[in-house]
């Protein structure tokens, strides 16, 4: 839009508490007044309580533009901050409508407003003739500034009234006028000469500058009506003063006021002085000086005297003539001046050529001062003013023709801001990048560097400081880019910074404006550098400032070493160096002696009972230990599922929080409020001494004394149950097996995840700004610097010697000797010390404590060892506990459902809390795309690969010759099932072997035969008195014959080897059915004899059914070893495998010592088949319960055994009722119990309290295939 807001209306109106801010046009920002369609009219505007503020204009008026015949009145309107880029900056009056103007102000302000070219604040021309009045009262300018003339006002308007107004701090920077600017139109009187058009009444001018006429400057060409008159005296003419104008004639006061020519005023403009210049020569001549004029000349002499001293002469007697003496030239107006007080009177002038006459382009005019006063040689022409004007075709470049009246014609001279060309009848306005300073000149001028020249420039606009201009004939200034300046007006070019400096923003006006940006901070000598990381580097030259959580140590010559803090209360921010009160050292780590870190990051002096703390957490963890030692540590067989999966539940959430705690290590940026219960669990598990004061008991806050105590925690804690165990000894008021002591120190395997991960914490170490790295949680530490990072490396090495490695090795060797312990009564006797290490997880899943102690040392491990890359701690400790998972649910190991619920969902959401945090991790987006896409391959290819890897395990199986059975057991089921079934057992428990036994592996009849022909290796026949005599049996053998398997046959108590006619007639003893079914399978009678009569001859072996478990055990050594098995060691295999290892050969045969049996054993003893079923009772029994257990034969063995035994289990089989010896048994056991109930019988050792035990009677019946 050309304008803000236009303005065109055919009534009066009204502008009432209306506001315009900010807005922008060419002409007008705010408002712009223009004419309608209707002539003679003229609109009335009122402007009440009106603000234009921030209104900027490209040409004139700011604020409002008056353009058009409008009667303007205003009551209390502001115009503060408004801008033109020509004239006139709140208002802009250029009536170019043909209709007059008046414009009334009351009441209003007029501040910090500023020009590019004239009037600061009010610019007034008429274009169009018609006049303009302004009317003016209590009205205040205040710090409008013009680059022009006119700081306040630049007026060439008729009718000037100013009343009880004040112009204060105006300035016109490169012109005349601080505060007014009075062009030749004004008036003094109206048409008639009767009214005043001009006066000044209570008007006060302070600090107003100007180059000329600080206060007011007159341009009036006839300078007796430039002066106004008095208010209220119109009939008092003023003479003109120009140099002498007493204010006190009009009311005004004047102070502050400064010019460079004059303090006051000057008068009409100085284009001549003492010689001639421009379109007019003046010489000396006899007794005066002559001038060439040309005809049109409007010529305004002024003369001033001046004596030797420099002061004015004053002589009344001093006459000066004027003359023309060209033909054809006139000289109108008083041709005799006389001096006054020293200065002649001005009147005006003018050339012209007589009409009708030949046309004379040069008039000569003379001036002429008497001889006598330059014969004075003390007295001299100071000063002569001459201005000019011009005609048509002859008239000289830069006129223009103009007839005056029928008689004469006179040339007139081209206004300032353009040119004339030869012949040219209008002028022209000079164009952009041009300048035409005075008048009647033919060419306008390249505006000069560093100033701008828009269309029709008259004085070319400096530069204003902050801008420049570095070429010829342009426009407008440049801002000074970012990082440079330019102090003065009229720059060529801006001044750079240097040394990294800034400037906040463009246009900066002086040096000072030149500071460091932001990130970045002042050095001397050297300039801006980058802020380092940890500290705040704010815009400007002060020195930085230590980032909250870093700690900066001032080096000297603006160097600095940057520390990462543990946390910003620590390390507040604010000068380099800082720390929260009390604290000392590098990264503000420690407390000053005898305080106390508290929560908020300071430290507190420690006070009279601040060691109490320690001293009662000490003392109730004795009596908790000892309350556990008395009370809580029930045996084994008192410990049902309910309390055990209490336990199991609790030692799980023992892990989940210390995971929290591991967690917690990570970069992660934990929001609240979970950033405070994952500090409540590190707190819990951390064993977090400076919660206890310790360093009040110490008197030093040293991180030593924190890593000791904690180390040396369960330290104290076996220190206080062993203090406890020997006391009740000494004592001897109870009787605390030692047992029970071990196991409560076995509860220390619940913490070693925290254990583990603080002696692993000096050995993490996080990267400082200054290129260093200190401990995590001691950040004072620098890492492999510092003797404290020294003497704490070797406090954590003894550590992780004491706890993660000494722990984890322990419980390998005691998970690997677990099956052979478990095997017998003697080891499983030791095994009771380490039921808090087995008993929470099933029989066959032992081994998964050790799994769940490695997986606690991996993960107190990631934190430490992934410090270096923070992108794959996340990743990694997922991985670890998804691992766990899986292992978890494939396995189900521990003892009860609830147990291994529990365990799945606390992991599963363990797993789900770091997928949630890991957006919150601490790394760069480089580094986290980086390790991202690496990661993802993973998923990528991990279809492939295992789909590749299963096709290949398939293809290997298919192709691979290894059998599946390493032994095969041919029995009868009758006369050997459960000797079978113990044999499978004791092979299995001396050998990691494959052995077939048809009631575990059997599913199809029709198999049964395939399977020792393609599938067995060694083939073990149990020769009881029955075997060869069954249908299945033989088919097994024939088939194993007829396939060269390898036979091995074991004869037992009640075999007898048949002669061979014996043999031959086994056929016969078959039905028709089972003779059909071994032809089915492609087998003879002659195929069943030949094999029969080739086992007998390899008959070597006889299993001692009646005989000791040495016995049998050399039987089944022998086995193995003919099998070519007895070289494959048990090992510990996956979790759930059971192997054992026996002792050498020569120690087989002695029967094995069984120590205190907790469960008896016993029933048909005297029939092999149940003496077997006994003893396979006894071992399922001893694993599954994993207690001693032992088979009693005699009544002998039941007497030695039942003081120790709390159960007698009873196998129920044929005949048992009929064997003597179960009835001398049961004798002994029922004599025992009654005997138990006598409070005479009971005694009391320090090995046992049997006597005090119920001795329970419990029955089983024996089947085909015992549960128990």
């Amino acid at each position: 839009m050309p304008r803000g807001t236009d303005a065109a209306t055919l009534e009066s109106s009204t502008l009432r508490r209306v506001r315009f801010l900010h807005n922008q046009a060419q002409y007008g920002r705010g408002l712009s007044f223009h004419r309608g369609t209707r002539d003679n009219l003229v609109h009335h505007i009122l402007l009440e309580d009106v603000l234009f503020q921030g209104n900027e204009a490209a040409e004139s008026g700011g604020g409002i533009q008056v353009r058009g015949g409008f009667r303007l009145s205003f009551s209390n309107v502001t115009f503060r901050d408004n801008r033109a880029m020509q004239n006139g900056v709140a208002i802009s009056i250029r009536l170019i409508e043909a209709s007059p103007a008046v414009i009334e102000m009351n009441d209003t302000i007029i501040e910090s407003s500023h020009a590019d070219s004239h009037g600061g604040a009010i610019h007034c021309s008429e274009v169009s003739g018609e006049s303009v009045s302004l009317d003016m009262k209590r009205v205040r300018f205040m710090r409008s500034s013009a680059y022009g003339n006119g700081g306040a006002i630049f007026y060439g308007c008729q009718s000037l009234k100013i009343t009880n107004s004040s112009f204060q701090s105006s300035s016109a920077f490169g012109g005349n006028g601080g505060a007014l600017h009075l062009g030749r139109e004004l008036e003094c009187r109206d048409e008639d000469g009767m009214k005043e058009v001009v006066s000044f009444r209570d008007v006060q001018f302070y600090d107003n500058t100007a180059k000329m006429g600080a206060v007011a400057f007159f341009d009036a060409e006839l300078p007796t009506c430039a002066i106004p008159y008095l208010e209220g005296s119109p009939n008092v003419f003023v003479a003109s003063k120009p140099s002498v104008w007493s204010w006190e004639d009009f009311n005004t006061s004047v102070s502050g006021n400064a010019a460079v020519l004059g303090n006051l005023q000057a008068t009409t403009p100085v284009n001549i002085k003492l010689f001639c210049a421009g379109t007019s020569d003046c010489t000396p001549t006899a007794g005066g000086l002559a001038i060439q004029g040309f005809p049109g000349m409007a010529l305004t002499i002024e003369a001033v005297l001046q004596d030797f001293f420099q002061q004015l002469y004053i002589d009344d007697t001093l006459i000066v003539e004027l003359w023309t003496a060209t033909p054809n030239c006139l000289l109108e107006g008083v041709q005799q001046h006389r001096l006054q007080q020293g200065v002649a009177a001005v009147q005006s002038l003018k050339v012209r050529s007589v009409a009708m006459e030949p046309w004379n382009p040069v008039c000569d005019i003379v001036v002429r001062v008497p001889l006598s006063i330059y014969a004075l040689r003390s007295v001299r022409l100071a000063t002569l003013h001459v201005s000019l004007g011009a005609s048509p075709s002859t008239c000289p470049t830069g006129w223009i023709s103009e007839n005056v009246t029928a008689t004469a014609r006179e040339c007139k001279a081209c206004p300032a801001g353009t040119f004339g060309s030869p012949g040219s009848d209008t002028c022209q306005t000079c164009r952009i990048g041009t300048f035409t300073a005075k008048e009647g000149l033919g060419q306008c001028d390249v505006c000069p560097i560093g100033h701008g020249c828009p269309a029709g420039t008259s004085i070319p606009a400096p530069c204003a400081p902050g801008f420049f201009q570095d070429q010829q004939g342009m426009e407008d200034c440049f801002r000074c880019s970012y990082g440079e300046y330019a102090p003065d007006h009229a720059s060529a070019q801006c001044i750079s910074c240097s040394m990294g400096l800034i400037t906040p923003e463009r246009g900066s006006l002086s040096r000072e404006a030149c500071v460091c940006a932001e990130g970045k901070y002042m050095v001397a000598e050297v300039g801006c550098k980058d802020c380092l990381k940890g500290m705040v580097c704010l815009q400007g030259l002060a020195p930085p400032e230590q980032e909250g959580g870093y700690w900066a140590e001032d080096l000297g010559s603006g160097e600095y070493s940057v520390l990462q803090c543990r946390t910003p209360f620590e390390c507040p921010r604010g000068t380099p160096e800082l720390c929260a009160p009390n604290r000392q050292g590098p990264a503000c780590n420690n407390c000053l002696p005898n305080h106390y870190p508290t929560t908020a990051g300071a430290c507190s002096a420690c006070g009279s009972f601040d060691w109490l703390p320690f001293y009662a957490v000490l003392v109730c963890t004795w009596a908790l230990v000892s309350l556990l030692i008395t009370r809580v540590n029930a045996e084994l067989s008192n410990s049902n599922l309910n309390k055990l999966t209490i336990a199991a539940v609790a030692n799980q959430l023992c892990f989940v929080i210390q995971t929290f705690s591991t967690i917690r290590q990570l970069h992660i940026r934990w929001p609240e409020p979970v950033k405070s219960l994952v500090d409540i669990a590190n707190l819990i598990t951390m064993i977090d001494l400076d919660f206890l004061k310790i360093s009040c008991v110490s008197q030093y806050d040293h991180p030593a004394i924190k890593l000791a105590g904690q180390l040396l925690a369960f330290p104290a804690l076996a220190f206080g149950v062993s203090s406890i165990w020997v006391l009740h000894r000494v004592l001897r008021r109870t009787e605390i097996p030692y047992d029970h002591v071990f196991n409560i120190l076995g509860l220390v395997f619940a913490f070693s995840l925290s254990l583990s991960l603080t002696a692993l914490m000096p050995f993490q170490c996080l990267p400082n700004p200054n290129g260093t790295s200190s401990m995590a949680n001691n950040p004072g530490a620098i890492c492999y610097q510092s003797a404290d990072h020294w003497v704490l490396i070797a406090i954590g090495a003894v550590g992780v010697v004491l706890y993660p490695v000494s722990i984890v090795s322990w419980a390998a060797w005691t998970t690997y000797q677990y099956p052979i312990r478990a095997a017998t009564g003697n080891g499983l006797t030791l095994l009771y010390r380490y039921r808090f290490f087995f008993q929470r997880f099933k029989q066959n899943c032992y081994g998964f404590g050790l799994f769940v102690l490695v997986r606690n040392f991996f993960l107190a491990l990631a934190p430490i060892v992934l410090v270096p890359s923070p992108a794959l701690q996340i990743p990694t400790v997922c991985l670890f506990l998804i691992v766990s998972l899986m292992v978890q649910v494939r396995f189900w190991p521990w003892r009860t459902p609830v147990a291994n619920l529990a365990d799945a969902l606390m992991t599963s959401f363990l797993i789900i809390t770091l997928a949630g945090v890991a957006p919150l991790l601490d790394v760069s987006e480089a580094e986290a795309t980086l390790v991202l896409g690496t990661l993802l391959c993973v998923p990528v290819l991990a279809p492939l690969v295992i789909g590749l890897g299963a096709m290949i395990w398939s293809g290997w199986r298919d192709v691979r010759t290894r059998k599946k059975w390493d032994i095969f057991l041919c029995h009868h089921k009758g006369g050997g099932g459960a000797l079978a079934r113990y044999l499978k057992i004791m092979l299995c428990k001396n050998a990691q072997c494959d052995v077939f036994l048809d009631a575990d592996s059997l599913q199809n009849l029709d198999a049964l035969f395939e399977t020792v022909r393609d599938q067995t290796q060694h083939f073990v026949i149990l020769l009881t008195a029955q075997v060869l005599k069954r249908m299945w049996c033989a088919g097994e053998i024939a088939t194993a014959f007829k396939h060269r398997i390898t036979m091995l046959p074991v004869a037992c108590d009640d075999f007898r080897p048949m002669r061979t006619h014996e043999i031959e007639g086994i056929p016969s003893l078959w039905g028709p059915e089972q003779q059909h079914s071994l032809a089915c399978f492609g087998i003879r009678e002659s195929d069943v004899t030949s094999a029969f009569l080739h086992l007998q001859a390899l008959i070597d072996l006889r299993m001692p059914r009646f005989g000791t478990s040495g016995q049998k055990l050399v039987i089944v050594r022998e086995i193995l070893t003919r099998c070519q098995l007895s070289g494959r060691g048990s090992g510990m295999g996956p979790i759930g495998s059971i192997g054992a290892a026996i002792g050498p050969l020569g120690d087989a045969e002695k029967e094995l010592p069984v120590a205190k049996p907790r469960i008896l054993i016993t029933g048909a003893v005297v029939d092999a088949e149940a003496l077997s079923i006994c003893e396979v009772a006894e071992d399922m029994i001893q694993r599954r319960l994993q207690v001693v257990c032992s088979v009693i034969r005699t009544d002998e063995e039941a007497l030695a055994t039942l003081h120790y035994a709390s159960y007698v289990v009873v196998i129920l089989s044929r005949g048992l009722l009929r064997d003597p010896c179960f009835a001398k048994i049961m004798m002994a056991v029922f004599s025992h119990k009654a005997n138990s109930g006598n409070p005479r019988s009971m005694t009391r050792s320090m090995s046992s309290r049997a006597s005090e035990r119920d001795l329970n009677l419990v029955t089983v019946i024996a089947v085909a295939r015992p549960r128990v």
